[in-house]
């Protein structure tokens, strides 16, 4: 009885389409984050550990994405590198697809199979030779580099039919071999996983992303010096297409090797909340700006107006974002205060739920006066099912029982298991009603036992204590008093059936 009282102790914006890199990150994070709200039961990541471990559907998810990525990276290279060789072909291509010069593609199309050969669960074998493209990619951008500050050209336009490169200009625009020696760098460092090293390359992984972001932005607005020379030299779209998709393999590998960039795909709601927060704060000032650039060219619209409406509607689009943020952590907060408190198996309160709602209960009858009533449980023989049925019978038996105490009681009552095998109830009302509570609960268990015949029959011990308006005694005291009676009961059923006794061991 010492051990027993013990435990109590313890889409198009107006001027122009949004840009591809906003459109492809927002479209893969919401792909990603597909099907993530689940049941007050299942807060993403709370059962399976460390907030900080990476969510296995989202992980799942990516790696499903990443072939398809890589798929369309080659059919972009292949589509620009075959009508190099075909005239007929070549002179089909829409005029913008011509921009796109072979270097460029050789590199993309290195940077690819990179990433294809350094995937999980890759050989030694593939795993050097991911290295050895990687290498390649990085040797290719520095001559792009040197050919476009020092003059010069690399040569891969010999290999093209003369007849195509004649009076073209194919050195590839500044922008995009920095691009490339990003990408380079990022490939031979992405099953990096030491400290130092690992910071550089998600460095290198951020800076690659802001890139693609900024070629994105010179497409949309015109902005001829961050995406080449001029309007007519630079970057390509099926260039910046291909980096867009190289960037998103790339920050994924990062982010579920447990990088920084981990707070993407992890279970935490932190990670929750970044996920479905990303693609509007990556579009929204591509909205604004967008918005400026069309009222900006209306005729009766002055840029003073335009900027108005800009500054206006990003407002706006804060303020939902902040009121939707604000939801979302207080639903989540509400989801973990419920698991924190409800015991997983049963339903009812858990221990620490128990205590912190009986306290409120015994705080609201002394204001009001009212009398209080404590029932306290022990089921007679689980140790005894869990040995002979197995411990699922022992679940089942824990279930019903307290399936049945949610039955019998009032739904302002507090019910709560206080330990493996033990049941608390605390109820507020009329006095001196312990004996016919218990009654009733004897006779439902009994019917019970008699509709289910097959199943492990409930037994159980039972005590109760209570407190009228005039008494002192704490919510301790009474579950003590409730105890000690449970406790008498049982050794009475003991005393009067001692061979069953001697098998329960309870």
């Amino acid at each position: 009885m010492r051990a027993r009282r013990r435990r109590f102790k313890g889409c198009r914006v107006a001027g122009g389409f949004l840009p591809i890199p906003a459109v492809f990150v927002g479209a893969c994070i919401r792909s990603v984050d597909a099907r993530q709200s689940r049941p007050v039961e299942g807060v993403t990541g709370l059962d399976q550990g460390s907030s900080n471990r990476p969510d296995e559907r989202v992980v799942h998810q990516l790696e499903a994405i990443e072939p398809w990525l890589l798929r369309l990276v080659w059919a972009v290279v292949a589509f620009t590198l075959v009508p190099w060789f075909s005239p007929s072909l070549y002179g089909l291509l829409p005029a913008t697809w011509r921009v796109m010069a072979p270097d460029t593609a050789v590199g993309l199309g290195l940077a690819a199979a990179s990433l294809a050969l350094s995937a999980e669960r890759r050989t030694d074998r593939q795993l050097r030779a991911s290295r050895w493209f990687a290498a390649a990619v990085l040797v290719l951008s520095i001559g792009i580099l040197v050919e476009r500050t020092a003059g010069g050209a690399l040569g891969l336009e010999d290999w093209l039919p003369a007849r195509l490169v004649a009076g073209r200009d194919l050195r590839v625009p500044l922008q995009t071999g920095l691009a490339l020696a990003m990408t380079g760098a990022c490939l031979l460092a992405i099953r990096e996983h030491k400290r130092w090293r690992s910071i550089m390359a998600d460095v290198c992984a951020i800076l690659l992303i802001a890139m693609v972001m900024i070629f994105g932005a010179s497409w949309l607005y015109g902005a001829a010096q961050l995406g080449g020379t001029d309007l007519a030299v630079r970057s390509s779209p099926q260039a910046l297409l291909c980096l867009v998709a190289l960037a998103l393999v790339i920050a994924a590998r990062r982010a579920r090797g447990g990088s920084a960039l981990a707070a993407l795909v992890n279970v935490g709601i932190g990670s929750q909340i970044v996920r479905k927060m990303l693609p509007i704060l990556v579009l929204t000032p591509f909205v604004c700006f967008g918005a400026v650039a069309f009222f900006a060219g209306l005729p009766q619209a002055s840029s003073a107006d335009a900027f108005a409406i800009a500054a206006a509607l990003e407002s706006f689009l804060a303020l939902c974002l902040t009121v939707w943020m604000g939801q979302r952590i207080n639903r989540m907060e509400r989801e973990l205060r419920d698991l924190s408190l409800t015991d997983e198996l049963t339903g009812v309160n858990n221990r620490r739920g128990f205590f912190l709602l009986a306290h409120q209960v015994v705080r609201d009858a002394e204001r009001s006066g009212a009398n209080l009533a404590v029932y306290f449980f022990d089921l007679d023989g689980l140790k005894r099912v869990n040995d002979t049925a197995g411990h699922d019978a022992g679940s089942v038996l824990i279930r019903d029982f307290a399936a049945i105490l949610k039955e019998n009681f009032r739904a302002n009552d507090v019910i709560g298991r206080v330990g493996g095998d033990e049941f608390a109830v605390i109820s507020s009302g009329a006095f001196g009603r312990c004996a016919d509570v218990l009654a009733r609960l004897e006779r439902r268990v009994a019917e019970r036992n008699r509709a289910r015949p097959q199943a492990v029959a409930v037994e159980f011990s039972a005590g109760c204590a209570e407190r009228g308006p005039d008494s002192t005694a704490n919510l301790e005291a009474l579950i003590a008093r409730a105890d000690a009676m449970m406790y008498r009961n049982k050794q009475a059923k003991r005393a009067e059936s001692p061979q069953s006794t001697a098998k329960a061991g309870a």
